[in-house]
């Protein structure tokens, strides 16, 4: 190339190495400004985008410079596409003015700092090592070994029909990361890749390798996906596409084994699966590979469950401080301004049926029942009438001895909770039918509002309060019905077209209803905080409208944060009302009591309260927080 250009080889190498800085310098910026940038679509569209147009210029700009090679000199190609670039970077300048402000994510990620531990370093940079190993691979094996048995095709032809097959892969991928986990993705995208190179050793295998450039298109667009949801700007993205671009030197050099190399990047398509399988079992979150990996997964799930997350993984330690109200001040933060409303609301977690059923002592009943609103999470579906012992049917499905137990106890007309909600993980188990069914159960229970994906509101004293649900999915993800929704806080943290969506329904219920509900389904089952991602969607969330989110599905109490005015307030989880689960600290769970007070004409959070309540033989009571085993933790965190 170098006597092509009666250039001397240095001036190429450098050449080359202009060509990475610039490459260096506009990929991080391009990338930020097309993520934070609505105007193309949600952000998947715009990830899909961005990667396809990239190709289709690295592809076919060779392709031009070698016809107009037939009719100019090299110097004036060079001067005229240098006075070009010079043009259109000064015109982007111009234009680009200043990024978008980045997506608040508050994770380590976020703070330019990576995690050691597995789970972080496979969720984050594996993905994208692996598809740019396998591009470094691919290249230039394609060229060597290929370029004849995909004849009558030349190089630059295979290259523009790798090109197109590219930009397909993103468009597929763009579609599939909606319809499936991307944490599912990252596990079988590189085993369905790895089928592809073992196919090309077969007689006439030489046709995968349009299939496995499929699959590598799929696997750049998930590993630039989850940079879309973790990296808040341009440098944290550099950052990112640096420590992967070592895997396109890694892959080269694989090349130069040939056919043989398909077998060493087929052990990097398995790491995925192995590191799934023997991950730490207190690092594994249920929602990643349940159901797809089966038995595995079950086994993983129930023994993080004997080992819950205790330390803090995404809440920054600096917001400790901030947050210490919810155990450190646990009363009334200002006094009751003459002539204001006032209202008090009571919210519990996770309800679900015990086998030897479930009692309320006294003071706890007296104590819920006490406030005027009084919601908690029905976890399942209420169908039946007894437990059904002979298949264990009463498991998540609530029986109405046992729902009268606690709704109504012994001597009370009037039920203990007046807003149950139901959208969790749970309810779609035994069907649709079961699910028309726990509303129509709910709905006849007279001073009982069941809430379901629809805006529910209750009349308080002339307060109308509007409670919407959510869940961040179901255990049959297949499965659907008209009363259930879901949405993952990724899909509004990184607005994407379904959680801009969801954010304006929450912005037109806001306006029918004097205070806003959200009972959210979510987080991470086993763990002691919640997660960076659910905090930078609750600020999504309480920009959009929403004053109270119940949240629940930890099976653990987190805290709760208020914000700065106390007019919009997160509980993070509630733990468990009463769900047999092993460990005490799945038998003791939260009531949040607060009491919100309209003033001038807004509604604040006066008092905020954690109550922590326990199972014993005795049935349900509640605890001092001196005995509360996460109350133990949080005040342990702030000391490390």
């Amino acid at each position: 190339m170098g006597e092509l250009f009666t250039l001397l080889p240095y001036n190429i190498v450098a050449g080359r190495l202009l060509e990475g800085f610039a490459a260096g310098l506009s990929l991080p910026l391009g990338f930020t400004y097309i993520r934070n940038t609505p105007a193309f679509g949600d952000i998947g569209r715009r990830i899909s985008i961005f990667n396809s147009v990239f190709a289709l210029g690295f592809v076919t700009g060779p392709l031009l410079i070698t016809s107009l090679m037939k009719h100019s000199s090299t110097q004036r190609i060079f001067a005229v596409f240098g006075g070009i670039y010079i043009a259109f970077a000064l015109l982007l300048a111009i234009l680009f003015k200043e990024v978008p402000k980045p997506i608040e994510v508050t994770t380590a990620a976020s703070t330019g700092r990576l995690q050691k531990n597995r789970e972080r370093w496979f969720a984050t940079f594996f993905t994208l090592f692996l598809a740019k190993t396998f591009y470094g691979f691919f290249l230039p094996f394609v060229t060597e070994h290929l370029v004849v048995k995909l004849a009558p095709l030349t190089i630059d032809r295979a290259m523009l029909v790798f090109s197109a097959i590219f930009i397909v892969g993103q468009g597929v991928a763009s579609v599939i990361s909606k319809r499936l986990p991307h944490e599912h993705l990252r596990v079988f995208l590189p085993l369905l890749l790895l089928a592809s190179l073992l196919g090309m050793h077969l007689e006439h295998g030489v046709w995968f390798v349009f299939a496995a450039a499929i699959l590598h298109s799929c696997l750049l667009f998930l590993g630039y996906l989850k940079a879309s949801f973790e990296p808040g700007s341009a440098p944290e993205f550099a950052k990112l596409n640096s420590f992967s671009d070592p895997g396109l030197i890694l892959g080269a050099a694989i090349a130069g084994l040939g056919l043989d190399g398909t077998y060493v990047i087929a052990l990097f398509c398995a790491v995925p699966f192995v590191a799934a399988v023997f991950s730490p079992a207190n690092l594994y979150r249920a929602e990643h590979f349940f159901p797809w990996i089966g038995p595995i997964g079950l086994f993983k799930v129930f023994a993080k469950q004997k080992r819950p997350i205790e330390r803090v993984v995404d809440f920054p330690t600096a917001n400790l401080d901030a947050l210490s109200f919810d155990y450190a001040r646990a009363s009334t933060v200002d006094t009751e301004p003459p002539g204001s409303t006032s209202l008090t609301l009571a919210f519990c977690g996770d309800w679900a049926p015990r086998r030897e059923g479930v009692t309320i002592d006294d003071e706890l009943r007296a104590f819920i029942a006490s406030h005027d609103v009084r919601a908690v999470n029905l976890e399942g579906t209420r169908t039946i009438a007894e437990y059904d012992s002979a298949n264990d049917r009463s498991f998540y499905d609530m029986p109405e001895s046992e729902w009268n137990a606690v709704i109504y106890g012994p001597h009370s007309a009037s039920p203990l909770f007046n807003v149950v909600s139901f959208v969790n993980n749970h309810v779609l188990d035994r069907g649709g039918e079961a699910v028309d069914q726990t509303f129509a159960n709910l709905a006849a229970k007279g001073d009982l509002t069941p809430v379901d994906r629809e805006l529910a509101i209750r009349d308080v004293g002339g307060v109308r309060i509007g409670i919407l649900a959510r869940a961040f999915g179901a255990n049959f993800f297949w499965r659907a019905h008209s009363r259930f929704a879901a949405i993952k806080p990724e899909e509004l943290a990184s607005g994407s077209q379904e959680g801009e969506a969801f954010l304006e329904l929450v912005r037109a219920c806001r306006k029918k209803v004097d205070l806003l509900i959200l009972s959210y389904h979510w987080g991470y089952e086993a763990e002691y905080w919640p997660s960076g991602m659910q905090r930078t969607a609750w600020l999504k969330l309480k920009e959009a409208g929403v004053d109270i989110l119940h949240g629940h599905h930890s099976h653990i109490t987190q805290p709760f944060e208020l914000s700065e005015d106390r007019s919009a307030l997160c509980l993070y989880s509630l733990g468990n009302f009463s769900l047999e689960m092993p460990l005490p600290v799945y038998q003791q769970g939260g009531v949040a009591s607060l009491r919100i007070e309209k003033v001038a004409g807004t509604w604040k959070v006066v008092s905020a309260t954690m109550r922590f309540i326990e199972h014993t033989t005795n049935g349900l009571r509640l605890i001092d927080r001196e005995n509360s085993i996460v109350h133990a933790n949080w005040r342990s965190a702030r000391t490390r």
